[in-house]
């Protein structure tokens, strides 16, 4: 803690108990000598859990004038910043991402994209607070959090935005007609590994794959459900007939 910044806030109540780190924006500055709103949300939320005795609070950035003074973000943080960060989520068991939507803004994206870089080495133990109408992440205030604390882990997340960073580039190759196997009928087992093969490259990781047909068994929709082992990522049937009937398979 300087005069300029608080690096960590740490709540201690119960020492044999797991840790968690909750990473937000920036700290209020009620935050360095009264407990701010969401610092208060944030401790009842996980006092309620009870398997947890203690939170360290860190931010994306760290510079207690932050939030008055946005348009002068390179002076928002420092090393010291994503040391005590670091240090926060290695002696924690669980860590919660909870930055909100303003995290889209572009002169913020390029720090999230480098704190969670940091992170990567840690994400079987990073989740995020999701608000459960958008499936994005929310920050503590948001009533939806205030209902209840649903997170979802990182390792997901990043499943998923694999499964939509293929379909889009399978789209534009198909819209250049660089996908050619799409005019190929599947008449045997064979044909349609064939197709996935190349759909999905030189990927060593299983894959949910859906193929449309027309009545011609030609291929004429293929669409990556998801990545990864089965037991981490269930489909329900009806997603699958669902995007059927949305590309109007024969």
């Amino acid at each position: 803690m300087t005069k300029q910044h608080r690096y960590l806030l740490k709540k201690l109540w119960d020492k044999d108990k797991q840790a968690i780190t909750i990473i937000t924006m920036y700290p209020h500055y009620d935050g360095v000598l009264n407990i701010d709103l969401t610092t208060q949300l944030i401790m009842n939320k996980v006092s309620e859990m009870d398997v947890f005795g203690s939170i360290h609070f860190v931010n994306l950035y760290s510079n207690i004038s932050t939030p008055i003074n946005l348009k002068h973000l390179e002076n928002a943080y420092d090393k010291h910043t994503d040391i005590q960060i670091m240090k926060a989520v290695k002696e924690s068991d669980e860590v919660i991402l909870a930055w909100g939507a303003y995290a889209k803004k572009p002169v913020v994206e390029t720090r999230v994209k480098e704190v969670l870089e940091m992170l990567k080495p840690h994400k079987k133990k990073v989740k995020q607070l999701i608000n459960p109408e958008t499936n994005e992440i929310m920050h503590p205030l948001n009533p939806k959090a205030r209902q209840k604390m649903g997170v979802k882990s990182l390792m997901n997340m990043e499943v998923n935005m694999e499964s939509k960073q293929i379909n889009i580039v399978s789209l534009q190759m198909i819209k250049t007609g660089t996908l050619s196997y799409l005019k190929r009928r599947i008449t045997s087992p064979e044909d349609a590994t064939d197709i996935m093969k190349s759909f999905i490259g030189n990927s060593d990781r299983e894959h949910l794959i859906l193929i449309c047909m027309n009545s011609k068994n030609e291929p004429t929709h293929i669409q990556t459900l998801s990545i990864g082992s089965i037991n981490q990522s269930i489909i329900h049937p009806r997603e699958i007939f669902k995007n059927c009937h949305t590309q109007q398979c024969q």
